[in-house]
C-alpha cells in the first residue's frame, strides 16, 4: 500500500502526487479493488511510471585550462556544461544568444565545446 504523503495522496479511486520525485515516485504502481460485501477483490495489471527530469540548473566549467588566470590569447580552450537528467541530453551552445556552429576555431561537441 501506497503511504498517504504531503506530496502523495489517495483521493477517492485516484492516486494524486504534487511536485513528483524520480527518486521516491518512480516505479511500479498496482490498484487493487475490493468489494467489502463479498471479500472479492480484482488487481489491475501493473504501470511503470518514469519520471524524466532535468537538473534546476546548467553550469558552464571550463575544464581545459583548469583556471582562467592560464588562458591566454591563442590558446585551446575547452568548456564543460555540467547538467544532469533522466534520459540523454542534448546540450547546444549560444554565445551571446546565437547559436555557435562548428567552425575552424570552434568545435561543439554535446557538453564540451572547443574554442
Amino acid at each position: 500500500q501506497v503511504p498517504n504523503t504531503t506530496r502523495r495522496l489517495q483521493v477517492g479511486s485516484s492516486l494524486v502526487f504534487r511536485r513528483v520525485d524520480p527518486h521516491h515516485d518512480a516505479g511500479l504502481y498496482t490498484c487493487i479493488a475490493a468489494n467489502l460485501s463479498s471479500g472479492f477483490s480484482l488487481a489491475s495489471r501493473t504501470a511503470t511510471m518514469d519520471v524524466h527530469w532535468l537538473s534546476e540548473a546548467a553550469e558552464v566549467v571550463l575544464q581545459s585550462p583548469q583556471t582562467v588566470a592560464e588562458v591566454k590569447e591563442g590558446d585551446n580552450v575547452t568548456l564543460k556544461c555540467h547538467v544532469e537528467g533522466s534520459e540523454d541530453i542534448r546540450v547546444e551552445w549560444f554565445r551571446n544568444d546565437e547559436r555557435v556552429s562548428k567552425s575552424e576555431r570552434v568545435l561543439p561537441r554535446g557538453k564540451r565545446l572547443h574554442v
